[in-house]
């Protein structure tokens, strides 16, 4: 039971828009506080969405690369077969070299074949 004195006290109009002011005030901050929160949740989401949206462009510029360094050392591993296919050809053809017997331009042709 309140006392007779406080009752009084807490039914004037002037408490009661005191009470009023406290909680308006007191809601108000929190309002702000909680949407102040939330635009820092927001741009903090916003950043990692920006992070993988560059992750994914990266993945594919990365992708294209290396398609087209895997079809150029395709080709270049098909015209380095293609010129030792031929100078084993050539050497076939010439009897005279069926003893291993290779000269000095034979032996830097070979060396520059990979080069």
């Amino acid at each position: 039971m309140i006392p007779p004195f406080l009752l009084s006290l807490l039914i004037n109009k002037y408490t009661i828009g005191a009470v009023i002011g406290i909680g308006l005030l007191v809601g108000a901050y929190a309002k702000g506080h909680h949407d102040a929160a939330m635009a820092c949740h927001d741009a903090e989401k916003q950043a990692e969405i920006d992070s993988l949206k560059r992750d994914v462009e990266i993945n594919a510029k990365s992708s294209k690369i290396l398609g087209r360094l895997t079809q150029k050392l395709g080709q270049d591993n098909q015209d380095l077969q293609q010129k030792v296919t031929d100078y084993a050809t050539e050497l076939a053809l010439h009897p005279e070299l069926s003893h291993c017997k290779l000269d000095g331009a034979d032996l830097k042709r070979l060396r520059n074949i990979g080069r």
